[in-house]
């Protein structure tokens, strides 16, 4: 795994800060997590393959939407320890 500037995790924390924060983003995200919630719930129990399908539909969407907060958080930090490091000198 090749190794990240600190610069291209804070570039990566704006981008996902700006893709959470995007209006367009938001609906389009809503709108595919809530047509797999309600396909999930309108399926039938025997229909075990259409439920798993939507629920890791779901699940995938939860994962995406935790690495662009988790993004966001590494900039934090880093920022932070920038802050830090400079009222130190």
């Amino acid at each position: 795994m090749t190794q990240i500037s600190e610069q291209q995790q804070i570039d990566r924390g704006n981008a996902a800060e700006d893709l959470i924060n995007n209006q367009t983003f938001k609906e389009t995200f809503s709108v595919v997590q809530n047509g797999a919630i309600q396909h999930w719930m309108s399926s039938k129990p025997e229909e075990a393959e259409q439920r798993n399908t939507a629920y890791y539909l779901v699940r995938g969407m939860m994962d995406f939407a935790a690495v662009l907060n988790q993004q966001i958080q590494i900039r934090d930090q880093i920022l932070e320890n920038q802050n830090q490091d400079s009222e130190a000198e």
